[in-house]
């Protein structure tokens, strides 16, 4: 899964490959937001990501993309 975090007052994003369901992601973002502690999320590289729950903006969720090789039509 392609996750996309938008903090607040920044202008860019974070975005990290996940092994995880929308479910998952969803379950890890209310409990963070609910209990006013940190979102942590470890990508498919094995990275760390921590954002305190008072910085997130929004969270959202899209399903991978298979990348394309060459020129499709």
């Amino acid at each position: 899964m392609e996750i996309s975090i938008g903090i607040r007052n920044v202008q860019r994003e974070l975005t990290l490959d996940v092994d995880m369901t929308a479910d998952e992601v969803s379950e890890k973002v209310s409990a963070a937001l609910a209990n006013n502690t940190v979102l942590s999320l470890k990508d498919t590289e094995g990275k760390v990501v921590i954002v305190p729950s008072e910085a997130i903006g929004y969270v959202q969720v899209n399903d991978a993309e298979t990348r394309r090789v060459g020129f499709g039509f």
